[in-house]
């Protein structure tokens, strides 16, 4: 390795620098040690590697190596760029400048023109009024953005053998609160660096490795057990048997598993909270404890004498069929006496057999008592709301403020009645949270069906109440007289019987139903399927609203959410514009996107809540070397204020114009290209191609290769997690 040198350096020019890797290049004039480096023809040298954006005409403290690289030759890379917190007026001044927008930025020094503003903001000093456009809300995020990036550079400093990007400092930040908290926390256990996102088991142990750690230290078999465990849990299972365990830690760990079952033995007799353990299972605890809570919560309400007393309910019943012109099926109406009478119901059905139809009657007979209709989804809340009912997202309902939720088990709901509609998608953790916020003697109504995919995440709770049998239920099977017209809903109930709608050599195009609502070209080479996904969007091309392709898996192959959004982009939003490059993703004005996760502080004043799955289109695009950051302008739907995205804020979305089968989950669209090949075999079930067909209000045209669909529906996923809650409540019987 080329020996270190130590610089005090000018940066002449930006080369490249990408802010997703934190890879740069750069050019810059050596102001100490000449002597020790070799200058280039423009008297200057060009360093890259990860690093922070360095900014041109200021200096920095670096330490460098010599080396040659195939594209920007002779050069050196980047060991470290060592920082110093500003001291002087001056120093403090450029730091601001940095960070800042423009306008903020100098708004600020104007009205401070000789003070230093950092001390002033740290010691409380600071006085934001009479600045024009800073208000508390954003005076906060701008403390917040100055102080936290001088940490940032702390941490970068004091961890600079583990080669950290800012944006992994940014989380480690964001994880533990202080620069010195952080080190401090990751000298004595490396490894718990592991419960923050983005460092992943095999990354950390590979340094603590390569530093000569211990092998079989406690910490790194502890670690290597949750990491399994982890991936258990994003496929959806609670817990792992002992010898799956035993086996895929000696695998990971490359240690014999004595000293894991040694571990293990001495963590079950241990009061600790992260791992449960018996004899045949091992588990994160938090996963065992949702669902014991779950049955707790549920059993107690059922047997708590409820604060809703409702007579005659046939009568009822009677009453609003007469007045509304309607008939209940005896299956609809056995539901509406069970819900009415207890205070735990589920109610399960197929497409096209009337849930909402018949919640609405229910909560009409129960019209004296308020009720909150909630759905992990906003799109689900959305079509709740549109049927008249008071409806919601099940965070919004909760009050979740991006730390905790406001409505919890110390402060309950004040609702008597909560429905929880496609309880099917709500996983162990979001169905603890929202039953730990129902006050005592409330009914809980919990609506779903069984044939769509098992939530994201871990646990299978709504299956698992409908099959253990313990709770009121009422399965809809019959299929309402106008829905028996669609192709769509007709094949998406065959589909979830397990019954093939074509047969072995049935390729090309297939019409099904009344309506002729649902087509489907099943493709023999699946090679032919991309080229089709292209021809039929491009008849689309002006509904964008409208229209959705639908697919299986996000990132590899032809047909990834991924490619498909890059291809796609070129057929709804093709012209030349200004874009911004992020996370593989160019984006432009005109961009239809998604939220990828919460964001409770969006907007001018950090007041609008943008959910999960929220779609949006891009009006506006500003780049960084115009504006400081880059910026997207966003509409999302059903949000009146154009919200500005900012810096790190735009990983938060993505191009939407394809989307997976499971983030389509609560939404109704009314045009859907449900697109798929046998390479997402792992996805492949009855359950996927039920979901996906259903997401369809007015037509879906599902593009496939034959073998995989006829695979698919041979395939059953239902009842196939790992989880505590069916054999808890099997027990209670």
């Amino acid at each position: 390795m080329s020996q270190e040198v130590e610089l005090k350096v000018l940066v002449d020019r930006k080369i490249y620098y990408n802010e997703d890797s934190s890879f740069g290049v750069f050019a810059v004039k050596p102001l100490t040690n000449k002597d020790q480096i070799q200058l280039n023809r423009y008297n200057n040298i060009t360093i890259r590697g990860t690093m922070p954006e360095l900014f041109v005409g200021k200096e920095y403290d670096v330490i460098v190596t010599e080396s040659n690289h195939p594209k920007y030759g002779h050069g050196y890379d980047i060991v470290m760029v060592k920082f110093k917190r500003p001291t002087t007026v001056e120093d403090q001044q450029l730091y601001i400048r940095t960070i800042l927008h423009p306008r903020y930025a100098e708004a600020i020094i104007a009205k401070y023109p000789n003070h230093k503003i950092i001390d002033m903001i740290q010691d409380g000093t600071f006085d934001y009024k009479g600045i024009k456009g800073i208000k508390k809300v954003r005076f906060e995020k701008i403390k917040r953005d100055l102080l936290s990036n001088l940490e940032i550079q702390d941490i970068l400093v004091d961890l600079h053998e583990l080669k950290l990007t800012p944006k992994q400092a940014q989380k480690i930040l964001d994880h533990f609160g202080s620069a010195l908290l952080a080190t401090k926390k990751i000298k004595e256990n490396i490894y718990c660096l592991t419960n923050i996102h983005g460092f992943g088991f095999k990354k950390v142990d590979a340094f603590a490795l390569n530093r000569g750690d211990d092998k079989h230290h406690k910490n790194r078999i502890t670690a290597g057990i949750k990491y399994i465990l982890e991936q258990e849990e994003q496929n959806g299972h609670s817990w792992i048997t002992l010898e799956d365990m035993l086996n895929e830690s000696e695998k990971l760990l490359e240690i014999d598993r004595v000293h894991i079952h040694k571990l293990l033995d001495e963590l079950k007799n241990t009061d600790q909270k992260e791992l449960y353990i018996t004899d045949n299972k091992v588990a994160l605890y938090r996963n065992y404890f949702y669902e014991k809570r779950i049955k707790e919560i549920l059993f107690d309400l059922l047997q708590t004498e409820s604060m809703i007393k409702v007579k005659d309910v046939d009568k009822r019943i009677a009453a609003i069929e007469k007045a509304n012109n309607v008939t209940y099926t005896h299956e609809q109406k056995q539901a509406i006496r069970l819900a009415v009478e207890n205070n735990v119901f589920i109610l399960n059905g197929k497409a096209g057999t009337g849930k909402t139809f018949t919640l609405k009657a229910i909560l009409k007979i129960l019209n004296q008592y308020d009720h909150i209709c909630c759905a992990l989804s906003g799109k689900a809340s959305k079509i709740m709301s549109s049927h008249g009912l008071n409806a919601m997202t099940i965070h919004r309902a909760l009050g979740y403020n991006g730390k905790g939720f406001t409505f919890n088990q110390d402060n309950k709901l004040p609702y008597p009645i909560i429905v929880v509609d496609e309880a099917g998608m709500n996983s162990n953790y979001i169905m603890y949270q929202l039953l730990s916020a129902v006050k005592e003697g409330s009914k809980v109504i919990i609506v779903g069906d069984s044939g769509q995919l098992s939530p994201i995440g871990a646990g299978n709770v709504f299956d698992d109440l409908i099959q253990s049998g313990v709770f009121p239920m009422q399965e809809l099977t019959i299929v309402q007289r106008q829905a028996q017209k669609s192709g769509i809903l007709s094949c998406a109930n065959i589909i979830r019987d397990g019954k093939q709608i074509l047969g072995n050599d049935e390729f090309g195009k297939h019409v099904f139903g009344e309506l002729k609502d649902f087509v489907v070209l099943s493709e023999r080479n699946k090679e032919n399927i991309i080229n089709k996904v292209l021809l039929i969007s491009e008849k689309y091309k002006n509904k964008v609203q409208d229209f959705q392709v639908i697919c299986g898996v996000k990132e590899r192959g032809d047909l990834s959410v991924k490619k498909l959004n890059i291809e796609l982009q070129q057929i709804f939003n093709p012209d030349e514009k200004p874009c911004i490059s992020r996370n593989g993703y160019c984006y432009k004005a005109g961009d239809k996107i998604i939220q990828n996760g919460n964001n409770y502080e969006a907007g001018e004043n950090g007041d609008i809540s943008i959910f999960n799955g929220t779609i949006g289109y891009i009006v506006d695009v500003r780049k960084a070397e115009d504006v400081g950051k880059d910026q997207l302008y966003i509409q999302f739907e059903d949000i009146d204020e154009v919200v500005c995205y900012e810096g790190d804020e735009i990983d938060q979305i993505e191009l939407a114009y394809a989307i997976t089968c499971h983030r389509s989950q609560g939404s109704t669209i009314p045009i859907v290209l449900f697109v798929f090949d046998y390479s997402s075999y792992t996805l492949l079930s009855r359950q996927f191609v039920y979901t996906g067909i259903t997401r369809a209000s007015k037509g879906c045209i599902m593009l496939c290769e034959h073998r995989a669909l006829r695979y698919a529906i041979r395939i059953d996923h239902s009842g196939k997690r790992n989880t505590f809650l069916k054999d808890m409540l099997m027990e209670s019987r």
